[in-house]
């Protein structure tokens, strides 16, 4: 699996001493983030178009249980791998991280899921009434 780029603060050598850093992405131009995205309904296309916009992650699959929203992923990206099946995503070295975009109710167990199986997790946790641990 691709390791996630990290996250680093850099100064421009032209700043002023005492100025704030600047967050900057450090990585290759040639990486991007593998995402697959479990759930296209409310959030769903706004989070998957933002992946897909990013210079820095593409979206490679999107599950969800209804297939007139697979049909709307087919549409809007055709070159996106559609499934009902959750267990897809966790098991494909295509995907690096999962982005879950569902109820909150099931964060926990999709999070969950995602992290045991190795892959890097994105969700709206400050909304979510859980603490995820996972041995």
């Amino acid at each position: 699996m691709t390791s996630i780029p990290k996250i680093c603060m850099r100064t421009q050598q032209n700043e002023i001493r005492h100025s704030k850093p600047t967050l900057a992405l450090v990585s290759p131009s040639s990486h991007r983030i593998r995402v697959g995205v479990i759930g296209y309904g409310y959030w769903g296309p706004q989070i998957v178009r933002n992946f897909q916009t990013w210079e820095t992650s593409e979206v490679v699959a999107v599950c969800d249980t209804s297939p007139k929203s697979l049909q709307r992923v087919q549409q809007a990206y055709p070159e996106i791998k559609v499934t009902q099946d959750f267990d897809e995503l966790l098991r494909s070295t295509q995907i690096d991280a999962i982005a879950v975009v569902t109820p909150v109710r099931t964060h926990y167990e999709f999070a969950k899921m995602a992290l045991e199986n190795g892959k890097h997790v994105f969700g709206s946790w400050w909304i979510t009434p859980f603490c995820l641990v996972v041995p």
